[in-house]
């Protein structure tokens, strides 16, 4: 079995085990011996089955037949004390169930040791307490393994399908068995065990929580755990397998390879070393291998050892990659950097200088006292090893033994490290931040780097690093032992996401491995899980129009390099390209060129930044020379041709770019009318960049760390960009790229056009709005025509029209920022416009503005209700000027923008706009009066509707330009049709009346602070006459009225009543009760933050035996309304009655302030009882402060 190769060779690698005697088996059911079958086994001296009929027993594996979902163990009857200076091995293989079609047979099995006689249970489900348990529990999609040390119960793996590249299962390929193995190590008065599954070959790294109840992350990684007692006298073994019942068939579990053996402490406590780990794990059928073959039958590993070292120093097949020098300038911040200051400086242990960004997002020094790197202080770019490229460039280029020695150093001790932990990151306020290594760790390992670090670094190094001397042979077995480990993750399902960029990276990293470690025993599998990638990669993460699922200008060309570095060294290692990788590698470049601005610089989608992109775009030209248009890019206009038409539309990224071409005065509009991306989606659902040659004038606030350190979480926000705002909330963050994914492949009908005289398109956004305690709802189209005029350089403008749909008619400020380049922009009076004049470009915003109600401030620095005018670089954010607009509104509204640009004032094609209001919602007509003396007449209204122009000409399209010359005459017009089915239809929903949220409904009423006097319960206790029928109304109480709630009799509510008919409550299945906490002067109770409340009350008795199933809640307002403090939830089984006690402590003032709506704090507090099931019965409520 080579999955678990690493089990069999430790055999032989360890010394010091204790053989096993063979002896006969017998097998023994609970009522007495059944000697079924007699068979010689090493592991079973004899066997106690609880259902021998179901058990089959071969000489070293036992198979149980399982159904109906009972639980079968098994016990031997051998006990295995543990002897002082040896340890105990007890480890097995569990076949895997095979499921019927369309079922879901899950099945439990697991390993016990531990128990005190051979008569104890191993069954986990009867009593786990006195029991060591390692446990696999597999479901029909996936798999977790449980530890239950004594009662205690730790499990790991088995969450829903990973988002973040985070395992939620082993990496146990379909077809293997499971490797279940414990390692019980006698440790005075307690036991240490360590816990092995997977490959085996080193000990499972879990978390211990310094608080388990609490559910924080702080607390430490072990490999060994601690059973409070010693096993010396009494250690008895067992296994068993539950089957959940849903399996439509009988099942059969196998357990083989079972062994049971003592092992030394050295070997208990100890790693295998890399070398031996790697020579392990080698395919020695190879004909690579054959040297190190004949060495190792000849019982020389030592000189097999030295023979693989030598193979790798001296091939010549296969090639590896070349290092990247684009790699080594990009470790220096982009810059043509020094590589030998550079390389240097790693040497002398300053790392500072080596990350992407300026500075670390985690303080604290980045150095050990042995000068070597503390790789977790920067994980998200020292530990992708960009600059070992660097330092083999500088070996490259001199020789010197310093660098090959350094690199051998880090290697090793990196390897040695992984994965890396920061227990005390203050990014995460102090917790542990576990985020990159090979060892599986529950929720907190993030997988990313492990393919970049394989595609981008790792094998550019070691291809010419191999060669050096200087580069210990120590180095290059850790180095291997680091690809099988880390291969061996990337493996693993879960963590690929095929429509992130690092779905690429590892999928790369995999087919790479595979071909330059082929003779390692795994390789065809990584070749294999690597080319299943790559090609469904190729599926997901390009739309049909060129575009890249992260629709990110920056991450995009991640995923393209990746294509592009593979698609090279298959060609220049001899192979053939796949046409499917060929076609796609030769047009991916062209979307993001395409949306370049007028001096080729990028533009900031998802993280993508403002660089210029020549470079990247002369790489491309390198690869495909026959690309005219990447030849045009690439020299920046000298050579080559443009697109044409210059303006484009793509569908399925939703992204327009409306431009007169590329160079110093020509005009630039993007407009992102598209769903959010991948991974980096960030909340700008609308917005637009607007550029004029050389000069970016319409932007965002600016790309921040990933660390989101004090103002820069602005970045990335809609309050970032140039889009609509009510009331200071943003764009609803909830959906985002997962529910949007699809729609980028299958996008909605979006209209453009592109003629002479003008351009048109539109998108839409109806996931609403976002703010403390509210979603506002409702429907926004935006629609931008680039009006071209007889020479658009000349004569073109761009117009921009918003049109909301609000879900209600809650009177709302409506904001609209804009988001420049220019430090000082100009607000003129005369028509409340924007102007920005600079050498070389002037700009003007001029609002339409129907109502007249619409104004222009600028902010700056503001922190409160919500963050704007901010400009944001990495970790810093600086204060900005940010013109905003304002207005009221109710209902439906259109609004528009007129944006010209020129390189002076003096030729601005628009003179000045004129407006009048409708009486039709949806609808605005304005005229918009031109420099040359004509006019452009603009009209918008619902799609479906007709509209009359204020000259009487009937228009029957929803978006309409008539261009008129000085004389009057109509020279062009634009008329878009069809728009009922298209985004920028009515959404037909009603505008309704608004319902005011919890904070609104209570903003006038008096209220008294928590504490400050007693709490009054209003008929906290029922003793009223005794009635002949239920009262549905319980006065002082609130109630959702379902059959049979309400004021009873003791004695008809089901409860033992008392002779002179007291009254209760009874609260029947789904019901509740509940009512607004006052003072004794009758003043309702506001929300106390920080304080706790105690709520004591009564159970009545129950003769026919109705189990308590019940909740306590505490509420902001009514019982529909938020929670302010944990619930506390009933469930009595045995029916026991009487006095329960419950405290709140109500959440911090951070905390409530996070979820509820502005005004929170004068919202009275609610108590709530609600019956989950059957019948509950309530009485003599009582409520104080406890402080």
């Amino acid at each position: 079995m080579k999955y678990f190769s690493i089990v069999v060779a430790a055999i032989f690698l360890v010394a010091a085990r204790s053989p096993l005697e063979a002896a006969p088996l017998e097998l023994e059911g609970d009522d007495g011996p059944q000697v079924r079958k007699t068979e010689t086994s090493p592991i079973f001296k004899s066997l106690r089955f609880n259902s021998p009929s179901r058990a089959k027993v071969a000489t070293n594996s036992l198979t149980i037949t399982s159904r109906n979902g009972d639980t079968l163990s098994a016990r031997l009857r051998e006990n295995w004390p543990l002897a002082e200076g040896t340890a105990l091995e007890f480890s097995v293989l569990v076949d895997p169930v095979t499921n019927d079609k369309d079922s879901d047979a899950d099945i439990d099995a697991g390993i016990v040791l531990g128990m005190a006689s051979a008569e104890s249970d191993p069954n986990r489900f009867a009593v786990p307490e006195n029991k060591v348990y390692l446990e696999l529990k597999e479901f029909a999609d996936r798999y977790r393994f449980t530890i239950v040390l004594d009662g205690q119960n730790i499990s790991f793996w088995g969450r829903s399908r990973s988002q973040y590249g985070i395992p939620n299962i082993g990496t146990r390929q379909p077809g293997q068995p499971y490797l279940l193995k414990i390692v019980a190590i006698p440790r005075g008065d307690h036991t240490g065990l360590r816990f092995f599954v997977e490959h085996g070959d080193r000990p499972l790294r879990l978390f211990k929580y310094d608080d388990p109840e609490a559910g924080t992350e702080f607390g430490e990684f072990v490999t060994e755990w601690q059973l409070d007692r010693p096993l010396t006298e009494h250690n008895f073994l067992g296994l068993y397998v539950r089957e959940s019942g849903k399996a439509q068939r009988p099942v059969e579990t196998v357990f083989s390879d079972i062994s049971i053996r003592t092992i030394s402490l050295t070997d208990a406590e100890q790693w295998l070393p890399a070398d031996d780990f790697v020579m392990a794990n080698l395919n020695y059928d190879s004909p690579a291998m054959a040297e190190v073959n004949a060495a190792r039958n000849a019982g020389d590993m030592e000189l097999a050892k030295a023979r693989l070292i030598e193979y790798f120093r001296t091939r010549k097949e296969p090639k590896g990659p070349a290092y990247d020098l684009e790699m080594a300038r990009a470790t220096a911040h982009g810059k043509e950097a020094n590589w030998r200051e550079v390389a240097d400086n790693a040497i002398n242990g300053i790392y500072a200088k080596l990350s992407w960004f300026h500075g670390f997002s985690t303080p604290g020094e980045l150095c050990r006292e042995n000068g070597l790197p503390r790789w977790q202080r920067d994980p998200g770019f020292l530990t992708r090893h960009y600059h070992w490229v660097v330092m083999t460039y500088a070996w490259d280029h001199t020789g010197e033994e310093k660098y090959a020695s350094r690199l051998a150093e880090e290697v090793i001790d990196y390897v040695q490290q992984e994965p890396t932990v920061y227990y005390d990151n203050p990014n995460l306020g102090g917790k542990i931040d576990v985020i990159d290594g090979s060892v599986i760790n529950e929720h907190m390992l993030w997988t990313g780097n492990i393919g970049r670090r394989l595609e981008l670094t790792w094998w550019q190094m070691f291809e010419v690093m191999r060669k050096s001397e200087h580069f210990s042979d120590e180095a290059i077995f850790h180095y291997l032992d680091g690809v099988i480990r880390q291969c061996r993750l990337l493996t693993n399902p879960t963590i690929f996401q095929e429509w992130d960029d690092s779905g690429i990276h590892g999928a790369m990293a995999l087919t790479k491995s595979g071909m330059l470690f082929e003779m390692c025993d795994e390789a065809p599998l990584w070749s294999r899980i690597g080319w299943d990638r790559i090609n469904t990669v190729m599926d997901v993460q390009f739309h049909p129009d060129g575009s890249h699922v992260s629709l990110s200008t920056g991450y995009a060309w991640a995923t393209i390099k990746g294509f592009e570095e593979f698609y090279l060294y298959i060609k220049e290692s001899g192979g053939t390209v796949p046409d499917k990788m060929k076609t796609l590698i030769k047009g991916m470049y062209f979307h993001p060129f395409a949306l370049t601005r007028p001096d080729f610089g990028n533009i900031d989608l998802n993280d993508g930044g403002w660089s210029e992109l020549t470079d990247l775009a002369s790489e491309s030209h390198e690869v495909f020379p026959d690309r005219e248009d990447y030849h045009f890019f690439a020299s920046e206009g000298e050579g080559g041709t443009a697109p044409n038409p210059v303006s484009m539309y793509f569908p399925n990224a939703g992204q327009y770019v409306f431009r007169t071409g590329w160079g110093a005065e020509e005009k630039f509009l993007f407009f992102g009318a598209g769903p959010w991306g991948a991974s980096h989606g960030k909340m700008d659902a609308l917005n637009i960049y607007a550029a004029y040659g050389p000069h970016l004038l319409i932007r965002n606030a600016g790309r921040g760390a990933y660390s989101g350190v004090g103002n820069t979480v602005h970045a990335g926000k809609s309050l970032s960009f140039n889009v609509l705002s009510p009331d200071w909330a943003q764009e609803n963050s909830v959906p985002h790229w997962q529910q949007e994914k699809v729609i980028g492949f299958t996008p909605p009908k979006r209209r453009f056009t592109n003629s002479q005289h003008f351009e048109y398109g539109e998108g839409s956004f109806t996931y609403g709005w976002h703010k403390r305690g509210m979603h506002i709802q409702g429907k926004w189209v935006r629609q931008l025509i680039f009006v071209k005029g007889i020479d658009p350089k000349r004569t073109g403008y761009y117009v921009v029209i918003d049109t909301v749909e609000p879900a209600t008619n809650r009177p709302t400020t409506w904001r609209h920022p804009w988001q420049l380049s220019a430090a000082t922009p100009e607000l003129r009076e005369e028509d409340n416009s924007i102007v920005v004049t600079e050498d070389g470009v002037s700009m003007q915003v001029i609002p339409v503005d129907p109502e007249g109600n619409m104004t222009v401030r600028t902010v700056r620095g503001q922190e409160k209700p919500e963050l704007l005018g901010w400009r944001v670089y990495g970790e810093t954010a600086t204060a900005w000027n940010v013109p905003t607009y304002e207005w009221q509104a109710e209902n439906t509204f259109t609004k528009a923008w007129i944006i010209q640009m020129q390189s002076r004032e003096e030729d601005w094609p628009v003179r000045s706009v004129e407006a009048t209001p409708s009486a039709t919602p949806g609808e605005i007509i304005f005229q918009v009066n031109r420099a040359d003396g004509g006019t452009d007449l603009i009209l918008r209204c619902m799609p479906g509707s007709h509209s009359t122009t204020p000259n009487e000409i009937d228009v029957f399209s929803d978006v309409a330009v008539l261009a008129r010359d000085q004389q009057g005459r109509e020279f062009a017009r634009l008329e878009m049709t069809e728009g009922e089915d298209s985004v920028a239809a009515s959404s037909q929903v009603p505008v309704a009346q608004y319902e005011l949220n919890i904070s609104e409904r209570f903003a006038d009423v008096t209220t008294s602070q928590l504490g400050a006097s007693p709490i009054h319960i209003e008929n906290a206790s029922f003793e009223e006459p005794r009635v002949e029928k239920p009262m549905g109304k319980i006065e002082g109480w609130d109630s959702n009225s379902l059959g049979g709630t309400g004021i009873w009799p003791a004695d008809q509510a089901g409860a033992e009543g008392k002779a002179d008919g007291q009254q209760v409550v009874a609260i029947h299945q789904g019901g509740y009760i509940g009512q607004i906490l006052k003072d004794n002067r009758g003043r309702p109770v506001a929300i106390g933050p920080g304080k706790t409340v105690r709520v004591r009350f009564r159970n009545l008795p129950q003769p026919d035996y109705r189990p308590i199933n019940m909740g306590v809640y505490l509420h902001a307002g009514e019982g529909s309304a938020p929670q302010v403090a944990s619930a506390h939830s009933f469930k009595d089984e045995t029916n026991t009655v009487g006095e329960h006690t419950v405290e709140f402590t109500i959440s911090s003032t951070d905390t409530l302030a996070s979820y509820l709506p502005e005004g929170w704090e004068n919202i009275p507090l609610y108590l709530k009882f609600h019956n989950y099931s059957g019948r509950v019965v309530v009485d003599d409520v009582r409520i104080d402060v406890i402080h």
